[in-house]
């Protein structure tokens, strides 16, 4: 009798076929590849939680359902970002997000000159002045309010 072959799977930045053993980490190597891939000036920053970013980028396939949000049980306010250049995460899905959160005042901002890993991008700052402000208003209507 014939011993089974093992599935192949890809190396580093490959995704590994869904039951297999590798699984996991192959789609951990897939989302380090991805964010190698970014460019723009971007620097790696270190390990990101293979687990987090599965239950993320895999929400389809996450039986968990780790990152569901219920938008009305949000009792804070919300500030939705996107970014116009984003590949990862487009616009079009940001804005579905930020109309779920709307009507319970959420405000939304899309930066136009920025992708995915905005943070590490150039005019970084400016973007977190945008924020710093917004909690500040946030914060101050909700001390008043």
């Amino acid at each position: 009798m014939a011993a089974k072959a093992k599935p192949k799977s890809k190396k580093a930045g490959g995704v590994a076929k869904a039951g297999t053993k590798r699984s996991a980490k192959g789609s951990r190597d897939t989302i380090l590849f991805i964010h190698r891939m970014w460019g723009g000036g971007h620097q790696w920053r270190g390990w990101e939680s293979g687990r987090v970013l599965f239950e993320i980028a895999y929400w389809f396939i996450n039986t968990s359902h780790a990152s569901r949000v219920d938008p009305g049980r949000v009792t804070v306010p919300t500030h939705t970002i996107a970014c116009a250049r984003d590949r990862i995460t487009p616009k079009p899905v940001i804005d579905r997000i930020a109309a779920r959160y709307r009507p319970r005042g959420g405000s939304y901002r899309v930066y136009d000159d920025h992708a995915h890993f905005i943070i590490a991008e150039d005019s970084w700052e400016a973007v977190a002045e945008d924020c710093a402000t917004w909690i500040e208003t946030a914060v101050g209507a909700k001390a008043e309010g």
